[in-house]
This record gives C-alpha cells, sequence and structure tokens, in this order.
C-alpha cells in the first residue's frame, strides 16, 4: 500500500538562484499561491526557477510548507504548531530577512505574518537607540536636524519644556524623508549645462578679448556661443541619455522575462510599469541641460558685453563668473541635500583654470601671428 502511494505522488523540480535543485511533493508546494497558480497553469511540468531564493533560504521555506503539510494532516494541536513555529523563526537576522523576502516573492502568507512578527517582536518596547543597535542603523540626523524638530515639536505643543532625543526620533520618522536621488536624475544635466554655459561663453569671451579689444566682436561672439551651445547640449543630454534609457529599459525587460508565471510581453505589469517610470526621462535632461547652459552663458555675456574698457572688460568677466560658478556649486549641493561648501569651491577653481588656460593659449597665438 505504502509503495502504491509513493508511486503516485507527484513531484515538482525547483531550482535556486544559486543553482540548486530540490524535488518537492506538488502538494507540500501548495503551500505557495505562486507555485500553486504555475501548477494550475500547467507550468511545472520542467523545473520551476527561483531567481529570488537561494538554496539555504529554500530549503528553509520547504522545511516550514513540510511541517504544516504534515501537522494539517495529522491530529498535531494548534499549540504544538506555534511551538515549533516558534524554534523555527529562531535564526540569524539574514536568514530572517531572507525569508520574509523567500515569503513575499513565493506569497506563502502564514510564513510571512510569522516572520514580520518575529521582527515586529524584536523592536517591541524598545527605544530607537536600541532599535539601531539591534539592525546596526547608524544615526544620521545632524544636531541642527534634531534642534529643527524639537523647535517644531515646541511650537505645536508649548508645554513641552523639553523633548528627548526619542521623541524627536519618533516625530521625525512620523514624516518619510524625501527622496532626493530623484533630483539627479535632471540635477546633473542641469549643473553641468548651467557650469558649461559660464565657462564656455566666459572663455570664448576672455579668449577673443585677448586678441580682439572691441565690444561689438566680444557680444557678436558670446551669443553665436550661446545659441550654439544651448543646441549642442540639449541633443548631446538627449542622445546620451536615450542610450541609458534604452540600456536599463532592455535590462527591466530581461528581469521580468526572468521571473516564473509572467510572458514575454510586460505591458500589464504594474510593477513593471512603476520602475520603468524611474528611468531617466531624456527629454527632461535636454531641457534642463539646455536651459541650463543659457543660464549660465547669459552671465558673463550681459555682465561685460557692453563695457567699452578693455581691461574693465575682463576684469569684469572674470569677477562676475567667478561668483556665479561659485553660486551655481552650491545650489546644485544644497538642492541635493550635500554639503555645499566642497563643491563650490571644486567648481570656482575648476572655472579659474579653464579660462586661464584659455586666454594663455589665445594670447600665445596672437602673438604667433595665428
Amino acid at each position: 500500500m505504502s509503495a502504491t502511494s509513493s508511486e503516485t505522488l507527484k513531484m515538482v523540480t525547483l531550482n535556486s538562484s544559486d543553482g540548486e535543485t530540490f524535488e518537492v511533493e506538488e502538494a507540500v508546494l501548495l503551500q505557495s499561491q505562486t507555485i500553486k497558480h504555475m501548477i494550475e497553469d500547467d507550468c511545472a511540468n520542467n523545473a520551476i526557477p527561483l531567481p529570488n531564493v537561494t538554496g539555504k533560504t529554500l530549503s528553509k521555506i520547504i522545511e516550514y510548507c513540510k511541517k504544516h503539510v504534515t501537522a494539517n494532516a495529522s491530529a498535531a494541536t494548534s499549540e504544538d504548531l506555534k511551538a515549533w513555529d516558534a524554534d523555527f523563526v529562531k535564526v540569524d537576522q539574514n536568514t530572517l530577512f531572507d525569508m520574509i523576502l523567500a515569503a513575499n516573492y513565493l506569497d506563502i502568507k502564514s510564513l510571512l505574518d510569522l516572520t514580520c512578527q518575529t521582527v515586529a517582536d524584536m523592536i517591541k518596547s524598545k527605544t530607537p537607540e536600541e532599535i539601531r543597535k539591534i539592525f546596526n542603523i547608524k544615526n544620521d540626523f545632524t544636531p541642527e536636524e534634531e534642534e529643527a524638530i524639537r523647535k517644531e515639536n515646541q511650537n505645536h505643543n508649548p508645554s513641552l519644556n523639553q523633548i528627548t532625543p526619542t521623541d524627536i526620533e519618533r516625530a521625525a520618522s512620523s514624516c518619510p524623508e524625501p527622496d532626493y536621488s530623484k533630483r539627479a536624475k535632471w540635477l546633473r544635466a542641469a549643473v553641468l549645462g548651467a557650469n558649461d554655459g559660464l565657462l564656455s561663453i566666459a572663455s570664448l569671451m576672455v579668449g577673443v578679448g585677448a586678441v580682439r579689444t572691441d565690444v561689438k566682436t566680444m557680444a557678436l561672439t558670446g551669443l553665436a556661443g550661446l545659441f550654439g551651445g544651448a543646441c549642442s547640449m540639449a541633443m548631446g543630454e538627449l542622445v546620451s541619455v536615450y542610450s541609458q534609457y534604452d540600456i536599463e529599459l532592455a535590462h527591466l525587460i530581461r528581469q521580468h522575462q526572468a521571473r516564473p508565471g509572467l510572458g514575454p510581453a510586460p505591458t500589464h505589469d504594474s510593477e513593471f510599469e512603476e520602475r520603468k517610470k524611474e528611468l531617466p526621462s531624456p527629454y527632461q535632461a535636454a531641457a534642463a541641460s539646455s536651459l541650463a547652459f543659457a543660464a549660465g552663458a547669459a552671465v558673463p555675456l550681459l555682465a561685460a558685453a557692453f563695457i567699452k574698457a578693455y581691461k574693465s572688460r575682463l576684469a569684469v568677466v572674470v569677477a562676475t563668473v567667478s561668483l556665479a560658478l561659485f553660486a551655481f556649486g552650491w545650489l546644485g549641493a544644497v538642492l541635493g541635500r550635500a554639503p555645499p561648501l566642497r563643491p563650490s569651491l571644486r567648481v570656482l577653481v575648476g572655472g579659474w583654470v579653464a579660462m586661464g588656460v584659455t586666454f594663455g593659449l589665445t594670447m600665445a597665438a596672437g602673438s604667433a601671428g595665428i
């Protein structure tokens, strides 16, 4: 009788992300809604790839599913099963977090609830300092941010004469931190365009001023450089970011096709569409770069193009561009929530070098009769 039963058992093959193979009874795997749907759709005739689950984690998942199937089929009490579950989740943090991700991916609700509850119990009644110590989280609040939160809480409730660091962190955690990384997609192009516009037109005007002292020549040269540079920056960013967009989109499609149970066309996958929205926008980068170039180029052009005295004109160009370079560097750092001083000085010194090299080489060429 037992031999007949073993012959009728249907086995399913699973392949983990690191190449391990597992032969598991179909009845055990029905605990996973993800695999259950694949079996119902006749997608389990061959080995089922699980690209998001390692062999170590998958063995723990199978152990959990086997225990619960066996417990449901026997007369085991719920207390016995709860005791087994409590021992099952006594693992290191990395394994516990891997099981949470695997349970979510395989859609095993009971295991997901168990592992998440375990994490919740770990941080229950703990202070923020204790939670940071458990999960090795670094406190990244600056004294200025703590003071700002303290003042905000005092304004809302003046009766609070003292606010502890714990109160500050709890108040701050209720408001999610803005994702400043999203600004990088257009901020990079804008900073590059503004810096390029400043340096290109300033260096062009300084270089022309080294051999031609009339104001009309310098003004027309700067104006032509502004129009040409803005168009060039727009097209350069458009082509460059489109190349990046195509590569990242193709990578997303390959990731989608590698997931089990999904077809080759990802048009109706909400997760795919959300990740697609995070890709860089070529048109946004082109517009930011072009407008920033024009704004940067207008600074030296408007500041000095109509000053007739040659030496005064060069001095005004250098002084104005220096202030603008420092300001653009400072603004870019502030928008990205980075320390502003070092980026500002880096942009300023780089601009001085560019203008100095252009002036020196152009004067040398003019002296040589070129």
